[in-house]
């Protein structure tokens, strides 16, 4: 039996407030801004069977990062906030969504309330066919590794970039999500730098990079593989 899995993506539109300065958002502004949400919601949440945890990406009272694939995922693109719920992440983030469905205020931006962009539902089933992605603002190493990362030639990136990718798709959408993908093949058929500086995360700098690639699984939007995926890095696009 094929492992299903539900995806749901809502879409914020900020609007600065007469005479405010134009501000450079983020993903991080959004995180911040649905905690906040989350907060003001939390006995309604729980009233519904609803981890707040799950927002947070982390247990709220022992501070320790909830193992597995991040069921909420917070995306700036193009100047405009998306928010992205898997699974039980998906009714969290309706939650959410419906409440604060009519536009109000937070920290003098003003937002037009939270619209439905997009469901989807996905499944582990594979073809001959192989299907053309992109994967915007990927960091392909984790932050212990990076240092080692950067000290590589060109080819021997593009080796190891290769290679992190069959593990991002088969690690994390396999184990975490528990689709069947053992007969997932990809491969990574360009790769651009995204930005002419490196991003700050976790108190590291790190290049992202636009690869384009193939695999043989019908992948959705708006989820993300790699590091930092929480906050949109890595973010897949069907070509």
């Amino acid at each position: 039996m094929k492992k299903m899995t539900n995806i749901t993506t809502y879409q914020l539109t900020p609007h600065l407030a007469p005479g405010e300065s134009v501000q450079v958002f983020d993903s991080l502004h959004l995180r911040e801004l649905v905690n906040h949400l989350v907060r003001e919601s939390w006995d309604e949440l729980e009233q519904q069977e609803i981890s707040p945890n799950l927002f947070f990406n982390r247990d709220i009272i022992t501070n320790n990062t909830l193992i597995g694939y991040p069921l909420v995922i917070y995306h700036y693109v193009d100047g405009q906030f998306y928010l992205t719920g898997i699974n039980e992440g998906a009714k969290a983030v309706d939650f959410i969504a419906t409440r604060y469905k009519t536009p109000f205020e937070h920290k003098k931006i003003l937002f037009s309330g939270f619209k439905l962009f997009k469901r989807e539902t996905f499944s582990d089933e594979y073809s001959h066919k192989k299907y053309t992605y992109a994967l915007q603002n990927w960091i392909p190493v984790h932050h212990r590794e990076n240092e080692k990362f950067n000290r590589l030639n060109l080819l021997e990136k593009a080796i190891l970039m290769q290679q992190q990718l069959e593990k991002h798709i088969k690690q994390e959408l396999c184990k975490y999500l528990e689709l069947n993908m053992e007969e997932v093949d990809s491969e990574i058929t360009e790769i651009t730098y995204k930005q002419l500086e490196p991003v700050l995360y976790k108190g590291y700098k790190f290049w992202t990079y636009d690869i384009e690639f193939k695999c043989n699984l019908q992948l959705p939007g708006f989820i993300c593989l790699g590091n930092n995926k929480a906050l949109g890095y890595g973010r897949v696009v069907k070509l």
